[in-house]
């Protein structure tokens, strides 16, 4: 569980997606 997990795809996504 991270708080801004921006290094998926060069775009920062919010702890909402959890992947």
């Amino acid at each position: 569980m991270r708080v801004c997990m921006g290094t998926r795809n060069g775009t920062r996504v919010p702890a909402t997606s959890r992947v």
